[in-house]
């Protein structure tokens, strides 16, 4: 009798990402999204919840359709915080951990405000004129920043006023060689009971106030990878390869 492996589900760990893993909390294995992204490239994982730029561009992989963390408009999770006017920042620290939110702010800066050729890169993030935040640090320091009088960019937000569109920061990616079959069913199940529980989930939480985090994970997070997703993530992959951030070919592949 043939033996089929366990499967190896991996997920970023953080809130947004909860109703997805609601009932497989203990299947998963939880890592940055850059981190992620290497175990899905070296085979140690069938499949993850992972950041979808870090596969634009590469077709072999796959992305499961129809479940994602995506926004429309506000996202409060991705931002980038400045004190002064953003037209005088002149050095801008990413985060070497997130891929999609590092080209959204690329692609923002250059193409969305005008100021290609103005900023440099941070060499030291303490001392930036403007810093990008995304995942459970930036909830957790949304008040403290605004409190301190802190300019905050809502990468979300800047997206949807600008395309119109959808933003999609993450998907369940698929490994070369693994079979949707095998789990696509469990995670949309998981995702849909996860959905039903966001109010249980925000109580439980200890990343923000209960209130804030059912109106985050009610308001600014969606769950679909629709038609409108699609397209956003079709725009985003064709702007960011226009301005050379990534290849200019398709991927990853819609399965499931």
């Amino acid at each position: 009798m043939e033996t089929v492996s366990p499967l190896r589900i991996g997920a970023v760990p953080f809130l947004n990402a909860r109703p997805h893993l609601h009932g497989l909390e203990e299947e998963a294995v939880y890592e940055l999204p850059a981190r992620l992204a290497e175990r899905l490239r070296a085979g140690e994982l069938d499949v993850a919840l992972a950041p979808v730029a870090a596969f634009l561009g590469e077709p072999r992989f796959g992305l499961l359709d129809g479940i994602a963390i995506a926004c429309r408009g506000e996202v409060r999770s991705v931002y980038l915080a400045h004190r002064g006017p953003l037209a005088d920042a002149r050095t801008v620290a990413f985060e070497a951990d997130s891929r999609s939110s590092s080209l959204l702010l690329r692609l923002a800066l250059d193409a969305f405000l005008g100021l290609e050729g103005k900023w440099t890169p941070a060499a030291d993030a303490r001392a930036a004129d403007a810093r990008l935040w995304f995942g459970d640090s930036a909830l957790r320091a949304r008040a403290r920043f605004l409190a301190d009088g802190w300019r905050l960019l809502d990468l979300g937000e800047l997206w949807h006023r600008q395309t119109g569109l959808p933003f999609v920061f993450a998907g369940w990616i698929v490994a070369p060689g693994a079979d949707p079959t095998r789990f696509a069913k469990r995670l949309h199940v998981a995702l849909a009971s996860g959905i039903a529980a966001r109010d249980t989930i925000a109580e439980r939480q200890d990343v923000t106030p209960p209130e804030e985090a059912r109106d985050y994970l009610r308001r600014c997070v969606r769950y679909e990878l629709g038609p409108d997703e699609k397209r956003g993530l079709e725009e985003f992959r064709s702007l960011c390869a226009k301005r050379g951030f990534i290849p200019d070919s398709p991927g990853p592949t819609i399965v499931g």
